[in-house]
């Protein structure tokens, strides 16, 4: 039987998104992004946990990200987690490859969802008909 793979996490980014290739052309993004977790303690105090994930999209949903995403953006990940060399060789590390990322606020901008499941999106189209509809 095979095992699963799967995890989902809502947050802000921290930063504004990281983009690139790889030597074969493909493009590449990576941002990382906050959970917060409230914690009541035995004494009844409420403390505030966040952590910090990476997350790595690849394709179209990496163009999508670039073009769409800055820091503080609200954010909904699905996706998968790979564990990579840590830089500084102490311990291991994880990064989550997302499978699709949803646009859930960005301060004004139209919100959008990308599936990296052979979906069409054509950005530069969407963002045509906006500008013929304000007009």
């Amino acid at each position: 039987m095979n095992g699963m793979n799967r995890v989902v996490l809502m947050g802000h980014l921290g930063g504004d998104p990281r983009a690139g290739s790889t030597p074969s052309g493909k493009r590449v993004t990576s941002f990382n992004i906050a959970t917060n977790e409230f914690i009541r303690s035995s004494e009844g105090e409420k403390t505030k946990r966040t952590d910090w994930h990476k997350i790595t999209t690849w394709g179209k949903i990496a163009d999508a990200c670039e073009k769409m995403l800055k820091k503080g953006s609200f954010v909904l990940v699905e996706g998968k987690i790979r564990n990579v060399v840590n830089r500084e060789g102490v311990g291991p590390s994880y990064e989550v490859f997302a499978t699709d990322v949803s646009f859930i606020s960005n301060y004004g901008t139209n919100e959008a969802k990308i599936e990296n499941k052979e979906r069409e999106l054509d950005l530069d189209s969407d963002n045509s008909q906006e500008k013929e509809e304000e007009n």
